[in-house]
């Protein structure tokens, strides 16, 4: 039985802030329930340790050997690979998904696509097979695999197009219980006992045939997605091909950068995740028809989204910042050009390369040149390291990279709630 409390949770939490020694902090964690939901509460995390980030970039996935290909420049089999950043918390070799879940899951994951990631969760499109074991490109098969419960589970079939197959026209998002929460919440919407539980899965996704977009989404309190036909209301500039970058979701929001080929700009469409909500916002920007150019939304650390655009011509890349209020889903952004950053390439003789932005992820930029090298480059200061484990002999590009970051406060939560 828990004692009545004395001191009100803000006079506890102060006190507890200043606890210097971490390992006492911890213990104070196991005292009682109510000083575990206070220590584990992320904003406490972050309040704590502000000089930090809660989370860090340890590396990519990739997707595993193809069909046929030569050895050459191949990876150690069909599941899809983890390739470690230099220094990453996960250790310097590369491995398999299949290695973080466990063996019940074996061979699920051949041929698989990992597509997104988020708090240790990573969406990945499995093939799918007709009756007589031939691909069925009318079945789109997800699996959302935790990497700290070492667990897969499968979502329901979605029934979609041929044409839904071409990735990079598709909007991915995943959010956990977490990101439901706003600033003013002492305590998430997650119950610190299992801080994943809950994950929503959201889909725009491109019918190629009246060049329309549907939203899928599902819920894991649920059995079933939910979908919504011409999810952009009839607006005339969603009736156009083109591509989305990898979504930034901040405060229940999620955000994707959309390059209308036809129309030669990019568009910022906003997602409300609890009411489904979509709009899209114009950027100040024409641009020439260039898909082998995409674009990266990041998040700064003051909570600005920004635009990242690699310059035509010299190893430069443009920092575009949004200047207005992140929960305004309408009407016209004013965005800026803040800042250049100068690509520092570790090459010899002072040799340029052409250079190809992949994607971001927790201010590290993943990119490759022509040679088929691949770098993780600081977004702050421009430096890229080479990735010493990727086959020197296999290209990439944007869709066949998946960045992963490490959740540090999801990890302690995790830890601590065993």
């Amino acid at each position: 039985m828990e004692v009545e409390p004395s001191l009100p949770d803000d006079l506890l939490l102060e006190i507890l802030v200043h606890v210097k020694d971490e390992a006492a902090l911890f213990r104070s964690a196991t005292v009682c329930k109510r000083w575990l939901r206070l220590i584990t509460d992320r904003w406490f995390l972050r309040r704590r340790w502000p000089q930090y980030s809660p989370s860090s970039f340890v590396g990519f996935f990739t997707r595993g050997n193809r069909h046929g290909e030569p050895d050459e420049g191949s990876l150690p089999g069909p599941e899809p690979c983890f390739i470690p950043a230099r220094r990453s918390a996960l250790g310097p070799c590369r491995r398999s998904l299949g290695s973080f879940v466990t063996s019940a899951h074996a061979g699920l994951f051949n041929g698989a696509l990992p597509l997104i990631s988020r708090h240790g969760l990573v969406v990945v499109c499995l093939e799918a097979h007709d009756s007589t074991g031939y691909p069925d490109r009318t079945i789109f098969q997800l699996g959302v695999c935790n990497l700290h419960a070492a667990t897969c589970v499968m979502l329901p079939p979605l029934k979609v197009s041929p044409n839904f197959y071409c990735y990079d026209c598709n909007g991915y998002a995943i959010l956990t219980g977490v990101d439901f929460c706003s600033k003013d919440e002492l305590t998430p919407t997650l119950q610190p006992s299992n801080p994943l539980s809950f994950f929503k899965v959201i889909i725009i996704g491109y019918t190629g045939d009246d060049l329309k977009y549907n939203l899928h989404t599902f819920s894991s309190d649920k059995s079933s997605w939910d979908e919504r036909t011409n999810c952009f209301d009839g607006d005339a500039q969603s009736y156009d091909y083109g591509s989305f970058s990898d979504a930034i979701v901040h405060n229940g929001l999620a955000h994707w950068i959309f390059h209308s080929y036809g129309e030669g700009c990019l568009q910022v469409t906003n997602l409300n995740a609890k009411t489904g909500h979509i709009s899209l916002t114009n950027l100040p920007l024409k641009l020439n028809y260039q898909p082998t150019k995409p674009s990266c939304l990041t998040l700064g650390i003051n909570g600005v989204l920004s635009l990242l655009w690699m310059q035509k011509e010299g190893p430069q890349l443009d920092i575009w910042e949004q200047r207005e209020d992140q929960g305004n889903m309408r009407g016209t952004s004013e965005w800026l050009c803040t800042r250049t950053i100068e690509l520092r390439q570790p090459v010899k003789n002072n040799e340029i390369r052409e250079l190809l932005v992949l994607r971001e992820k927790c201010g590290a930029l993943l990119i490759t040149d022509n040679y088929g090298q691949v770098y993780a480059t600081d977004l702050e200061t421009g430096m890229m390291e080479k990735i010493v484990d990727w086959p020197s002999r296999r290209s990439i590009c944007h869709w066949d990279s998946m960045l992963l970051e490490i959740d540090w406060p999801t990890i302690f939560i995790s830890g601590l709630t065993k």
